[in-house]
């Protein structure tokens, strides 16, 4: 009875809490969410950063540090950036999937902390499909 009562107390913890966070390594994902626009702050000039483009997961998401130069992350917002040498402007390249739930196929890359808002980012082009 006691094995039972554990068994029902464990199943209802699951479906209360939801799914069992998701484990992945840093680099090529596919990730689903909603992009959203959300002002950050900068960690060292500590101005914001408004606007910023975000994949908001329904979910938190734990990367696996892949070298010994980055950590482990749990998160469930993406900072999405689109190319690494800052020409193109997210908002307006991406502007589509502003406020869109989305299939994103990208590398997520670890920022060094310091100078980034956010620990896991999309820095370079991305495919997308659009979900609704």
């Amino acid at each position: 009875m006691k094995a039972l009562f554990t068994a029902l107390l464990i199943t209802i913890t699951f479906f209360v809490h939801g799914q069992a966070q998701k484990t992945l390594q840093f680099g090529k994902n596919t990730l689903t969410g909603t992009v959203i626009l959300k002002t950050l702050i900068h960690p060292i000039t500590e101005k914001p950063i408004k606007d910023a483009m975000v994949l908001k997961l329904p979910y938190k998401v734990k990367f696996t540090a892949t070298d010994e130069l980055a950590d482990d992350v749990i998160t469930d917002e993406i900072r999405i950036y689109g190319d690494v040498q800052k020409v193109k402007d997210p908002n307006t390249v991406y502007k589509a999937l502003i406020n869109k739930q989305v299939e994103i196929k990208a590398s997520i890359v670890y920022a060094p902390s310091g100078n980034y808002p956010l620990l896991a980012n999309i820095i370079e082009d991305f495919s997308y499909t659009i979900i609704k």
